[in-house]
């Protein structure tokens, strides 16, 4: 079985206005390619992942959706980090610290 192998090609979509839903979201992204999945977090509303089936349609929409949707304005579009790299070991995620450790304990 190759679990999780469908949803690589995701699209996180944040900074959403209230009144933006998966709906909407399914009928913009739909002219780029196949939608697998359109997921709104019910605890983070102001976020999306949308999930195409392939990378060319990702990147299509990554070029070309623009931040209007259904007449709402988004903050942004990227291309969402894979589910594997988000778990542990983030990069980004308080990277400041890193060498500042004090002295000998």
């Amino acid at each position: 079985p190759k679990q999780g192998v469908p949803g690589i090609w995701r699209l996180f979509v944040y900074g959403m206005p209230a009144g933006l839903n998966a709906d909407m979201l399914r009928g913009h992204f739909a002219r780029h390619g196949e939608l697998l999945d359109v997921y709104v977090p019910p605890k983070t509303p102001d976020l999306a992942y949308v999930t195409f089936s392939q990378q060319v349609e990702l990147q299509d929409a990554l070029l070309n959706s623009g931040l209007r949707i259904a007449g709402y304005t988004v903050q942004g579009v990227k291309a969402a980090e894979p589910r594997e790299t988000s778990k542990g070991g983030g990069g980004r995620v308080g990277g400041k610290g890193a060498g500042g450790r004090p002295g000998p304990y």
